[in-house]
């Protein structure tokens, strides 16, 4: 049996733990008519402030009338012999001001197993639950800007694609046909030469503009993926499988391809890696991107919070403002990252 002076050590020392954690203890007997015990923190959480000790009605009055039912029955329950019970409430103190606590309770009972009386802890979560409010306000307002700055980015390139092609490749096309039409018969080399330059500035301009606005086939994925590979990790052996028979939107095939780009880039500064794969393929309305690597690995967790490792970041937020998922695993010897996006 432990020594008063050790008994003192670890009650002290619990007592600092409630206090620390905001959490107070307290105990009643079975029907509620000596009242209830409570802790100081519990008065402090409470506001409790008169020296006698609370009747079980005060307690129950202070619970938010909203709450108070679900209370009263998952009381009743435990006394009736089903198991503890834990409940989050809301309580409001004599003051009026409104605390949101977490009550965890269990019935006491005598040798023969009759219920004697109830006992249990309240931890004080008002601060935690607002700052997690705080914070969602905070996300929503987020994504709410990353999706007005994608929308005015494809209303931009919107923009752009009319400019393209009612001026420069406009004005490409007739001096195209100037040049024709002018051409003598026995041209110089330079006039030859101009025209085909004026050619390719228009295949060019009209590539670009089909870029911008187009939905490109699933088909012109494998070699614009297998250029990205040779760009992003060039010394890296790259294969590229694309099982995609739908054209997607712009925004959707470039937000990929930049996951694919990001991964890419990921593997060629840190993963040591010898090969790596991209696939493309749909399933469930949905479309799977997939890059592996059977590079060193990396701390998943601990990337998020390292400079050169943003890009990551960066990734999950643009998926998450078009609907989309990015789920990112590693061990030594392989990474995966794996995006979703919607397809509608």
């Amino acid at each position: 049996m432990a020594e008063p002076a050790e008994l003192r050590r670890i009650l002290a020392h619990l007592r600092s733990a409630h206090r620390l954690a905001a959490v107070g203890g307290w105990e009643g007997d079975y029907e509620g008519e000596v009242g209830l015990c409570w802790s100081e923190e519990v008065r402090a959480i409470t506001g409790w402030a008169e020296a006698r000790e609370p009747a079980y009605e005060e307690m129950v009055a202070m619970i938010h009338p909203d709450d108070r039912p679900l209370f009263l029955e998952m009381r009743a329950n435990a006394l009736a012999g089903e198991r503890p019970y834990e409940i989050d409430l809301r309580m409001l103190r004599p003051d009026g001001a409104l605390r949101r606590v977490h009550i965890a309770a269990d019935v006491v009972r005598d040798d023969d197993g009759v219920a004697v009386g109830v006992a249990g802890a309240v931890q004080d979560r008002t601060e935690e639950i607002e700052g997690l409010r705080q914070l969602r306000i905070t996300e929503v307002a987020r994504r709410d800007l990353l999706q007005r700055l994608l929308d005015a980015a494809d209303i931009e390139r919107g923009r752009l694609a009319r400019h393209l092609a009612s001026g420069p490749i406009e004005q490409l096309v007739e001096i195209e046909e100037r040049f024709q039409a002018e051409m003598p018969d026995e041209a110089h080399q330079v006039w030859v030469d101009g025209l085909a330059s004026v050619r390719r500035a228009i295949e060019s301009l009209q590539r670009t503009l089909t870029d911008i606005e187009g939905e490109p086939s699933a088909i012109g994925l494998v070699p614009m993926l297998e250029e990205l590979a040779a760009e992003s990790a060039p010394d890296v052996e790259v294969a590229v499988e694309v099982d995609l028979d739908v054209s997607l939107r712009p925004p959707v095939q470039a937000t990929l391809l930049r996951v694919v780009q990001e991964a890419l880039h990921n593997v060629r500064k840190h993963a040591d890696a010898a090969r790596a794969e991209v696939r493309w393929h749909l399933h469930d309305g949905w479309v799977h991107v997939t890059v592996v690597d059977d590079g060193k690995g990396f701390d998943v967790d601990a990337a998020h919070n390292v400079a050169g490792h943003l890009g990551i970041v960066a990734m999950g937020e643009r998926l998450e403002a078009l609907g989309g998922q990015v789920e990112i695993r590693s061990r030594p010897g392989r990474t995966t990252v794996e995006a979703r996006m919607p397809l509608a």
